[in-house]
């Protein structure tokens, strides 16, 4: 089985569980030292591991991949386009040149 070793950093994964339990998807601890989490998926057990040699990346095995890749687009802050800052997106948006004036 191939795994996707630098999908979900660690310091997500509360938020991960968070988001499994909003939609009433079945998870729970991973057993042993490496076993971060078990998420329920088809008729079995999916498991999300730590890694020693990357410790700040957990491996997600393939079939999670989409489901966790969908997680992170829900969940990620949104970042303005290249080249340019919040600030400069709010103050070049015609619809808020109304209330600069």
């Amino acid at each position: 089985m191939m795994v996707a070793r630098a999908l979900l950093h660690k310091d997500k994964l509360e938020a991960l569980k968070a988001w499994l339990d909003s939609r009433n998807h079945e998870h729970r601890p991973g057993n042993g030292p490496w076993q971060e989490l078990q998420i329920k998926w088809g008729s079995g057990w999916q498991v999300i591991y730590s890694r020693a040699s990357m410790p700040e990346h957990l491996s997600v095995p393939e079939p999670l991949v989409p489901f966790i890749k969908k997680f992170i687009r829900e969940t990620r802050e949104p970042q303005p386009p290249a080249g340019y800052t919040a600030e400069e997106l709010e103050h070049d948006n015609p619809f808020n040149a109304w209330m600069r004036e």
